[in-house]
């Protein structure tokens, strides 16, 4: 009887102490895990559905341009890719509008530093036409609409091997223009997986120039 109200002055024991310790270190541990997976879910769907909306006014813009372009040409130096359109803003008013798809810079996390990384960026320029004009040539002062472009993959060949092939960024026939990347679905490295959203559409330039001002 004095033991236990002894031991009752005292508080727990140390295995009781330890026991405690124990059990409240695995559920923080179990709850820290349910919160972490909570935010990643969170991030990855925030930046999935940041992407989608990306891609869709990619898409949007580039119909619009060609739709409203009296001329679009389709050029490809080395591993760049270059859409250049005359396009209507008036009546009687011309832009001319630039697409690049480029590997100029290196993006790491917030960090960003000129030279290739091996992935590529979806870049966009607006320059006034001109009787005689030297088309300008892709920089990093071209705005980005997206950092991390890639091929649309199709089917792989089954024998002997197989072999996956893209498709061309941009395809170009007569006046009609289309398009087929993908863009990365997160552009938070510690959360990326690989997810891309498809960028697919194609427009035909319907307008009517007979100026004489050119974008190339």
């Amino acid at each position: 009887m004095i033991r236990e109200r002894l031991r009752d002055d005292r508080g727990m024991t140390a295995i009781e102490l330890v026991i405690y310790v124990v059990i409240t270190a695995l559920l923080l541990g179990v709850i820290g895990g349910i919160l972490i997976a909570g935010m990643r879910s969170t991030i990855t769907t925030g930046d999935r559905d940041l992407a989608t909306g990306t891609v869709q006014a990619i898409s949007t813009s580039l119909s619009s341009d060609i739709r409203n372009a009296s001329a679009v040409a389709l050029t490809q130096t080395g591993t760049s890719t270059i859409v250049r359109a005359k396009v209507a803003t008036g009546r009687t008013d011309w832009e001319c509008r630039a697409y690049a798809v480029v590997d100029l810079q290196t993006w790491n996390d917030s960090t960003v530093t000129n030279g290739a990384d091996g992935r590529f960026e979806l870049r966009v320029l607006t320059y006034d036409d001109a009787a005689t004009i030297t088309a300008p040539v892709p920089t990093t002062a071209w705005g980005v609409l997206s950092r991390d472009v890639q091929r649309v993959e199709v089917a792989a060949t089954p024998s002997p091997a197989p072999t996956p092939s893209h498709l061309p960024y941009f395809a170009l026939t007569g006046g009609a223009l289309s398009w087929n990347l993908a863009a990365l679905a997160s552009a938070n490295a510690s959360f990326n997986d690989g997810e891309t959203v498809a960028l697919t559409g194609a427009a035909v330039a319907r307008a009517h120039d007979e100026g004489t001002t050119k974008c190339w």
